[in-house]
C-alpha cells in the first residue's frame, strides 16, 4: 500500500505542476488533449529504449516517444538522455536522474 500511495502522490504531483504551467495548458487546448492520470502514466510509459549488443557490448537506443511525453519533461525540466548509451551512460543517467527528480518533485 505504501507503493501505490507514494505513486499515486507523485502522480498527482506531476499533474498539478503541468497543470498550473501555461505553456502546457497552450498545448492542451491547440491539440484538443485533456490532462488525466492515465495519459500522464500512458504518456511517460512510452518513453523507452532497446538494448542491443554489439561485439559483447551493450547499447541503449532511446526510442520515438509521444509529443505529449514531451511535453511533461519539457514542462518538468527534465532532459532525456541522447540516442545512444553504453550500459554505463544509462546507469549514470538513471543515477543522477533519481537524485535530481527527488528534489524538484517534492
Amino acid at each position: 500500500y505504501n507503493c501505490f500511495f507514494l505513486s499515486y502522490f507523485l502522480l498527482k504531483n506531476i499533474q498539478y505542476k503541468l497543470s498550473n504551467s501555461k505553456k502546457f495548458n497552450q498545448f492542451l487546448t491547440q491539440n484538443n488533449e485533456t490532462l488525466s492520470i492515465d495519459k500522464i502514466v500512458e504518456s511517460l510509459n512510452s518513453i523507452n529504449c532497446v538494448k542491443v549488443d554489439i561485439n559483447n557490448n551493450n547499447y541503449y537506443i532511446k526510442t520515438k516517444h509521444s509529443t505529449f511525453a514531451s511535453k511533461i519533461t519539457d514542462t518538468l525540466k527534465i532532459k532525456l538522455p541522447k540516442h545512444i548509451l553504453t550500459e554505463n551512460e544509462i546507469k549514470n543517467y538513471l543515477l543522477n536522474f533519481t537524485k535530481k527528480t527527488q528534489k524538484s518533485l517534492l
